[in-house]
Parts: C-alpha cells; structure tokens; sequence
C-alpha cells in the first residue's frame, strides 16, 4: 500500500478544532500517542465529535492502516505478527482542563473505509481528516476497526478503549456500580447458594444502613482455628470500584471454590483450610447512596445542603452523610495532627476521633477478630500506601518484602514510606498498624484520572482495575499463614493486645507488663 494518490481528490478546507487535554486509554494503561514524525498529539473535538488519531492508536495495539490505491480508500487491518508492549508505569501529572480552539487546514477525505478488507458502512459521516499528515477518524469508527468498547468520559477528558465484556461468563455485571440496593441483592444469592459463608451486620450507619460483613470459612473437617484477614472497601464513598472490585473477586472465589476448590493459580481449598476470610463489601453506605443518588436522597438533605460540596457534584462525594471524611476519624495518636477544614463533601476529620458509627463499627469488629492483617482499598493511582514512619520500623522489613512481591506481581507502584501525620494520620490503615502493630495496607486500584475529586467511567472497571486486582484477595490470603512465622503476639488476660517481630522486642515488652503471654507460631513462649 501506499499514499501515492491520497491528496488528488480530497477537499482542502480551514476548521476551527477544540483540544481538551484528551487522553487515551488502551486496555487499562495510559497511552502517549505520537505523530508521523514522533511528535505527541492528541484527539481533539469538531462537529461535536472526537476525533483520534487512528495511526497513533492502531500501531498501539498491533494494528497498521494504509491507503489503499486500488480501492481509494482508507484501509485499517490487524498485523499478522505484532509484539506486545509493555506498559511503563509513570506519574500522571493535573491536567490543565480548560479548552484550546485551534484554526488548521484539513483535509478532507470521503472515501469507503476498509477493516480487515471488508467495506465499513458507518451510521455517521465517514469523513477522514489529515491535518498535518496525521489521519483522524471518529471514536464510532475506531471502535469498529480495533473490535473494542470506546468510552469518551468529560469528566476525565478521556477515551477508553477496552475489550467488549465477556456477558456469558460474568455472574456479576461490572459495567454498572454496585448500588447498596445491588449488594444487599447480592448478599442474598449468595446467602442461598453458599452454606460456607456468613453474612452478619457489623454495625449500623448514620441513616441506619447495616454495614455487613461475610466471611468465608468451610468448617467440613470441623471448627478450626485459622488465621484472619480483613479486606474493606467503600470507606469513600465516590470510589465505586473498590466496592465493585470486592463484589466481584468475592463472586468469583465462592464460584470456583464451590466448583472446582481451584481459581487460577491458587488452590482455594487449600487457602480456606488455613485462612477465614472477613470482607466488608461497603463501609460508608450513606455516602455511596449520595454518590449514586445525589444529596437529595440522603434522610439528611437540609443540613447536607448548606456544606460546601468540594467537587461540584454529589457524584464525586467522598464523606458520609454527615460531612465526615471516614478516613481521617479513626483514633489513633495523629488525629489530632490531621489536617482539616468543616463538615463537607470530603476532608473533615470529625469533631472528636472516632466520632462516626462507621468507624465505630469498624473499629468494634477489629476488636471482636484477631486479624493478622488488613487491606483498605482506594481508587486513584494505581499504587499501595504501605507504610508510614510512624510504625515502619516496628515490621523489622516484613512489611516491604511483602509488598515488594504485590508489586512486581501486579504493577501497583509502591509509594514511598509516608512522613507526615497531618497528612496520613487517622486513616483505617495507620490506626490498625498502630494499634495492633500489624500489616495494613492500601491498594489504589485504578490510574490517576489527572483532575481532582473526579473517577473514572463506572464501565471501564474491566479494562482499568479487574485485570491487575481480580487475585489481590488470594495474594494476601497466601501470605497470612506466613506472617505467623515472624510474629510474637502479646494477649494480657487472653485480650490480644499487639504483636512485635522479634523475640527480642516481645520479650522486653513483657518484662514491663507481668501479666503479658507471648505467643509465638500458636505456643505460648511465656
């Protein structure tokens, strides 16, 4: 093919365009598209459509475009032999959200588009644009060509593309967000096809929602005692997926543990035997009814309407349905440290630590279970929060040599050690590891959408977080047994009180409380 008689019949013409700072997503990661002469350009907005640059995406993702002389028409086709490449992980800086009209000449090509050597008949206009030798076409045709979902989110200033989901093997649908209406439904299917698991209400919210929790647990040889981990999710409330992402990875273990004891390459009979696993689907229920809803349907209108609303859209509400940033109310010795403002849409620490019924709940339930570790998951970033100076040195390494592994596994970034406690004080995970000296950690599930207070598209879900999160559970399930191996656990009156990784350290601390038993691998030591 070549581009001999491209520029014989097309119509020359100057056009007002309008760039957005438009991203491009492919399956997931974040794609910097370059020009026929390795410049970076990006779609833009004509006609109230967006246009992407089809050359840039097609050589993304193992596909080549040409024109084709004989025909006279634009060809688009898959690439026999193509090498997949490798994301490289970067930071993505704010992007400036204002909008830049742009006069540049076009040219205007209106012949037949050809995909795989078939003639494509679009719905809309099959205009193709040149600008500078770069050739542009319509997200509707570019869906088409590459075989994909394409998602254009105004709020993100982005475009997806992503594989169309697989409907006849997915027992829940992620291409809408859990409601809590959705989950409580959910909870009862399983309910009546699991008898391994139990579902209780942990606690009430601030307009009396349960919060509930299910654990899974087959006792078939009998009661045993096995170590616990807890995953939570929904502490925020905008953060739709980390709810979603539970919802799923929860359906799909008791699915195949049921089936077949097997997912992937983890032997869930295996896990359960040693491991009883404790989820909290949702921790801000209140919230998330206002994220999907609007403040409109919160018991709590009058008043919630007279906070300032950070985002400008009840959609990107991050606090409960009194003003109060759950992830800044735990009690732990930094509350006081944390920075605040007042009750509003996000980022108000509470009047007092652990002033909120969420928390409290949450907070109860830790104290009800002897949790060897904890996992809060969060939206934004693609990265862990693992530790903070504060209770860093307390894990003697254990702590980033497991999180060392999470990340080469699945690509989340590991942040750096946290410094401040005005800014990571009272968090879930600050006042577990504090309080009880044990790993808690915090998944980011999805890019950085590159502007505040927004989230990515509800749909993008399969494309953005399921494919490197779906075995996060089963990967620190694999590593509770483990943990026992490197840790001195103190009980006083058989209270479990906290746990040091050193005989050393366990020792000393128990020459200063008489009472104390140290605990090692289930043997009391003293």
């Amino acid at each position: 093919m070549s581009q001999t008689h491209l520029f014989d019949w097309v119509k020359v013409e100057k056009i007002t365009i309008t760039y957005k700072n438009i991203r491009c997503y492919i399956d997931g990661t974040l794609q910097v598209l370059r020009g026929k002469s390795n410049e970076i350009i990006e779609p833009f907005v004509y006609n109230e459509n967006v246009y992407i640059p089809v050359d840039s995406v097609a050589n993304e993702i193992g596909y080549g475009t040409g024109w084709d002389d004989e025909k006279e028409a634009l060809s688009i086709y898959k690439l026999e032999h193509y090498e997949e490449k490798r994301e490289v992980t970067t930071m993505i800086p704010l992007i400036d959200a204002s909008s830049i009209e742009k006069r540049v000449e076009v040219k205007f090509i209106q012949g037949p588009i050809y995909i795989n050597h078939k003639q494509f008949s679009p719905q809309e206009s099959s205009d193709i644009l040149l600008i500078e030798d770069n050739i542009y076409v319509t997200l509707n045709i570019a869906g088409h060509a590459f075989k994909k979902d394409v998602i254009y989110s105004e709020d993100t200033f982005s475009v997806y593309f992503q594989e169309h989901p697989s409907i006849n093997n997915q027992r829940l649908d992620t291409q809408k967000p859990v409601t809590y209406e959705k989950l409580e439904a959910l909870l009862n299917n399983w309910a009546d096809a699991y008898d391994f698991i139990k579902i209780d209400t942990i606690g009430k919210s601030t307009e009396g929602r349960a919060l509930y929790s299910v654990v899974v647990n087959d006792e078939e040889d009998g009661p045993t005692e096995k170590e616990k981990l807890l995953l939570i999710g929904g502490i925020h409330s905008r953060e739709d997926y980390s709810v979603t992402l539970l919802a799923k990875m929860l359906d799909e273990i008791l699915f195949h543990y049921k089936r077949t004891g097997q997912w992937n390459d983890y032997d869930l009979k295996s896990l359960f035997s040693d491991v009883e696993l404790h989820v909290v689907i949702l921790a801000n229920p209140d919230g998330l009814n206002i994220a999907h809803y609007g403040i409109e349907a919160s018991n709590h209108y009058e008043y919630l309407k007279t906070l300032p609303d950070l985002g400008g859209d009840s959609r990107w509400w991050k606090a409960n349905s009194k003003g109060v940033d759950l992830n800044r109310n735990f009690p732990d010795s930094n509350w006081s440290l944390r920075e605040t403002t007042q009750p509003a849409s996000e980022g108000y620490k509470g009047d007092y630590p652990g002033s909120e019924k969420e928390t409290q709940a949450i907070i109860k339930y830790c104290e009800e279970h002897d949790f060897i570790m904890a996992i809060s998951y969060h939206t934004s970033g693609n990265s862990i929060f693992w530790a903070d100076k504060g209770t860093h040195d307390i894990f003697r390494g254990a702590d980033e040599d497991l999180i060392d592994e999470f990340s080469t596994l699945t690509g989340y970034r590991k942040l750096r050690v946290s410094q401040d406690p005005s800014l990571y004080g009272s968090g879930f995970e600050n006042w577990f590891r504090e309080k009880y000296q044990r790993l808690s950690f915090v998944v980011e599930l999805s890019p950085y959408p590159g502007l505040r207070y927004v989230q990515h598209p509800d749909e993008c879900f399969d494309s953005l977080v399921w494919p490197r999160a779906k075995y996060s559970g089963l990967f620190f399930m694999s590593k509770v047994k483990a943990l026992k191996n490197v840790m001195y656990d103190i009980y006083i009156d058989g209270k479990f009180v906290k746990t040091f990784y050193s005989k050393e350290d366990a020792e000393s601390y128990a020459l200063e409380n008489p009472k104390s038993k140290i605990i090692y691998k289930n043997d009391v030591m003293k």
